[in-house]
């Protein structure tokens, strides 16, 4: 598979994906590329999230204790903390049609 049809795959995936829930961990895994990782606590389950492709900076604005939402079809993603109510926009390296 191709780097550019790889990442659309990978673009398509973020679109999709649709997760409520609090930031419980955050970290870069060394032993899967170092992947950019999130655990979030949703309500009856864990998940991790990948942000592998995003370029434009949401991870390292995440932080422990964040309650993250994004619905399917949205690229944006509103983050609660105890001083701050936001919705930040993910973006990705554009790509050829």
């Amino acid at each position: 598979m191709d780097y550019v049809k790889h990442n659309w795959i990978d673009h398509h995936l973020f679109l999709v994906q649709e997760y409520n829930g609090i930031i419980i961990d955050k970290y870069i895994d060394e032993n899967q590329h170092n992947f950019k990782k999130i655990i979030i606590n949703e309500e009856f389950k864990k998940r991790t999230i990948l942000f592998n492709i995003e370029i434009g900076g949401i991870y390292e604005y995440f932080e422990i204790g964040d309650s993250i939402i994004k619905q399917s079809g949205s690229l944006q993603v509103r983050i609660i903390r105890q001083d701050l109510d936001t919705t930040l926009l993910m973006k990705f390296v554009d790509l050829p049609n």
